[in-house]
């Protein structure tokens, strides 16, 4: 089974505001993603079930 990182999810979040960059991938295996990104406006995905995603706000409203 592989672990997923642990990882300070302020600082990932504040370094993709530096870069400019939107998504960083934390973690991928064949039936699941994590990942940090900067904002939803631009993403376009949708899942055959809604329940697949999970979201946690890390800063913001």
């Amino acid at each position: 089974m592989f672990q997923m990182p642990i990882v300070d999810l302020i600082k990932e979040g504040e370094q993709l505001s530096a870069t400019g960059k939107r998504v960083s991938v934390l973690w991928q295996a064949p039936e699941s993603l994590v990942f940090v990104a900067r904002g939803r406006e631009y993403r376009s995905e949708f899942h055959i079930n809604p329940s697949d995603e999970m979201m946690y706000m890390i800063k913001g409203r």
